[in-house]
């Protein structure tokens, strides 16, 4: 009778164990979803696109001019000393980091890991992209500034489900 129970002791501790891992990361998943959803509403939504672009055009010219040097920049966590200096917008939008790259790309990335997505600006002196395939974003909220996200690969019909997104966001606002 004890082996019984120690063999149903036995078989039944890992499956709990598993379960509520499973169960927890089930809950950190949807709770990311729809923190992730909240980011892409307030981005594409409630953000001054003219303000962002006004603020990632000033850091390209800095990056020009040699007071800022490309490279990534975080911002959220172990923030670069620099980023103090960034413009509002950006800095209020609290993107996870900031990349200035060459020809005066500015990149403003929201979320990495699984499900990337953000902003890119490109100068109104920009040439041609650099390779045939190359692609500014996935959707240009104004002349110059260009919405990304992962979503987009391989789904044709992802530009729906983000222009349902907008509709629902504006009304909401």
């Amino acid at each position: 009778m004890l082996l019984i129970i120690v063999a149903i002791i036995l078989v039944i501790t890992p499956i709990v164990y598993f379960a509520w891992h499973f169960w927890d990361m089930a809950l950190f998943i949807r709770t990311m979803s729809r923190e992730v959803k909240q980011e892409k509403i307030h981005l594409l939504c409630k953000t001054d696109h003219q303000a962002l672009l006004d603020a990632c055009r000033e850091l390209s010219i800095r990056v020009a001019r040699g007071d800022l040097k490309p490279g990534q920049y975080n911002v959220r966590h172990n923030s670069h000393p620099d980023v103090s200096e960034f413009p509002k917008p950006i800095i209020d939008l609290g993107p996870k980091c900031v990349t200035l790259g060459g020809y005066g790309v500015v990149r403003l990335e929201m979320m990495g890991g699984f499900d990337h997505f953000g902003l890119s600006f490109y100068p109104d002196n920009y040439k041609k992209p650099p390779f045939v395939g190359f692609k500014l974003g996935d959707k240009e909220l104004i002349p110059g500034l260009w919405y990304y996200d992962d979503g987009y690969e391989g789904n044709p019909r992802y530009q729906k489900k983000i222009d349902a997104l907008i509709q629902n966001g504006k009304k909401a606002h």
